[in-house]
């Protein structure tokens, strides 16, 4: 017989798996991304799950976004809103996209490190 820790915890183990499954699916909520670069070091490292959800109706200077740039998804913070700068954290200069090759597809909620 388990204890009730133990129930619990499996309990929880579910939970975060299906959270984890259902963020890996086409939803109209939320996305998980595994973060495949150093850029975000080390605020988001290599290896980290990202948390995003659509972007709001106004970005500020600060949030981390991930958009897509021509065939590429990058996950940057936003330095300027108008028109939109961003930079990776462990950049040392911002990012030079042209402004039609950028689309804001997220906003960084939460990260999970090294999953």
């Amino acid at each position: 017989m388990l204890s009730h820790v133990t129930t619990a915890l499996l309990v929880l183990l579910l939970c975060f798996g299906v959270f984890l499954g259902y963020g890996l699916v086409n939803n109209r909520w939320y996305h998980i991304l595994a973060v495949q670069g150093g850029s975000m070091e080390p605020a988001i490292g290599w290896g980290d799950l990202v948390v995003i959800t659509k972007p709001p109706q106004e970005l500020r200077p600060g949030m981390i976004v991930t958009m897509q740039v021509k065939d590429m998804i990058v996950t940057h913070r936003v330095l300027e809103v108008d028109p939109l700068v961003t930079q990776g954290d462990a950049n040392g200069v911002p990012d030079t996209w042209k402004p039609g090759d950028v689309r804001v597809v997220g906003v960084v909620r939460f990260w999970l490190p090294e999953l």
